[in-house]
């Protein structure tokens, strides 16, 4: 399923899972935990999920759930299963993912697990990302700028409190 290109090979090009803005600060190491049956890829979505451990816990997104981030690409490991450690693509990092169909740039894009890309918002699943790029056709690599359903919801709560905090300040004085 991924391909892989050699460390020293000449004219390499852009494969899914790559962060495509470096340095990239907004990336997490988590650990895929040790019950479970997933079989994970580079540029796949994962979710947080529960679980006694040291580490943050991550697995594979299932149909309509909410995205976390996406598994970062290793040039040493193509899949990963349970136990292993990955890397993370979080909230305002730039990823390389497949596209599942013409996306326009701009567009908000969601996740399909079944085929493990991304296609313009249908409203079916939570949104995951804005495409950067043009996709002309199905298997098309293009630039996501990770935005989740997490973040939103989180954001508009912090910015609500804010600003009955800064509305109730001017009040007083």
């Amino acid at each position: 399923m991924a391909l892989q290109q050699q460390l020293n090979q000449f004219n390499q090009k852009p494969l899914k899972g790559e962060v495509a803005a470096v340095p990239n600060p907004v990336t997490l190491s988590c650990q895929i935990p040790y019950d479970s049956a997933s079989t994970l890829y580079a540029g796949d979505a994962v979710r947080l999920v529960s679980g006694t451990s040291n580490t943050i816990l991550v697995d594979t997104v299932l149909a309509t759930g909410i995205v976390f981030g996406f598994i970062i690409r290793n040039p040493k490991k193509t899949t990963f299963t349970a136990g292993d450690a990955v890397e993370v693509a979080l909230p305002n990092s730039v990823i390389l993912l497949e596209a599942y169909s013409t996306i326009s740039r701009g567009n908000q894009v969601e996740w399909l697990p079944a085929n493990s890309r991304v296609r313009a918002s249908a409203g079916t699943n939570p949104i995951c990302g804005t495409c950067l790029d043009v996709s002309a056709a199905t298997g098309d690599l293009v630039r996501i700028l990770v935005r989740t359903e997490l973040e939103y919801s989180s954001s508009s709560s912090c910015r609500s409190s804010s600003s009955k905090s800064s509305s109730s300040s001017s009040s007083a004085t």
